[in-house]
């Protein structure tokens, strides 16, 4: 596992307890609800939790199988439970000897790749990208098409 893969991990750990805790605490101000409807938002939020926590653990051991296949690369990645479409993606990033990166954004339950995006690390405008079988003009446009999956 990588840092910025931990990190993430945590970071989703402390933003769904802040969330969980901010429910609670905003709940139970409002004496007009009842206690069905509290309980409720409680579960909710527990699915919510374990969905994240789910796509964290998933995305961490399909890292670890994909990492083996770049033994030379020096490999990042960032994980998100995507709730609007009810799916766990990871966004990788690769380094390259030479100067040269890769981004990828795959579905973690069905080892589907989304897309793709290679160039020099230090040239934005020359990267050859694809989204959804695609080709795409920029990394630019590429982020733009990538956000919403990482995002929602």
């Amino acid at each position: 596992m990588t840092i910025e893969g931990d990190c993430e991990m945590k970071r989703t750990y402390w933003v769904a307890l802040l969330i969980f805790f901010f429910i609670i605490f905003s709940t139970g101000c409002d004496r007009n609800q009842s206690s069905e409807q509290t309980s409720a938002l409680n579960q909710d939020l527990s699915e919510k939790y374990g969905l994240l926590e789910k796509c964290g653990n998933r995305a961490e051991e399909w890292f670890k199988i994909y990492q083996q296949n770049y033994p030379d690369d020096k490999l990042t990645y960032k994980n998100h439970f995507n709730t609007r479409l009810n799916k766990c993606f990871i966004y990788i990033t690769s380094f390259q000897s030479g100067g040269y990166q890769t981004l990828s954004l795959f579905d973690v339950s069905e080892n589907k790749k989304y897309g793709s995006c290679v160039g020099a690390i230090d040239d934005e405008e020359h990267f050859a990208c694809a989204f959804l079988n695609k080709d795409v003009k920029s990394k630019t446009e590429w982020d733009s098409l990538v956000k919403p999956f990482m995002e929602e």
